[in-house]
């Protein structure tokens, strides 16, 4: 299915398949390096990587160890809130990430760079 969509005399094709490879890549740039997740939400038998690449210390490649990451993040959100455990993100973290989707909608509704 092709999806046509017209926004602002820019037209948006959108491919919606359930015949092809799920795709859950993505990618952030920023004055100080880049961010690169080729493998987000993966299966829990399946390990995810996370790439990023700074001036001072180049590419790096973390792989993310097999788990169900849904499963723990809900488990530590329930240690929060019941054995009063600290939050390993703060509110800090919180309006970083807002900020940060804002600022992707906006990149998105302009087709330009947006500086945060």
């Amino acid at each position: 299915m092709i999806v046509d969509d017209k926004i602002d005399t820019k037209l948006k094709k959108s491919y919606v398949s359930f015949n092809c490879t799920r795709r859950s890549e993505f990618e952030v740039f920023g004055p100080n390096g880049r961010v690169k997740c080729p493998t987000v939400w993966q299966p829990e038998d399946q390990t995810a990587k996370i790439i990023y690449t700074t001036e001072k210390s180049g590419l790096t490649e973390e792989v993310v160890p097999k788990a169900n990451h849904f499963e723990r993040e809900i488990q530590h959100f329930n240690e929060v809130i019941l054995k009063r455990a600290a939050p390993k993100l703060d509110e800090q973290d919180a309006v970083w990430n807002a900020k940060t989707l804002e600022g992707i909608q906006k990149s998105i509704e302009t087709n330009a760079w947006v500086n945060l």
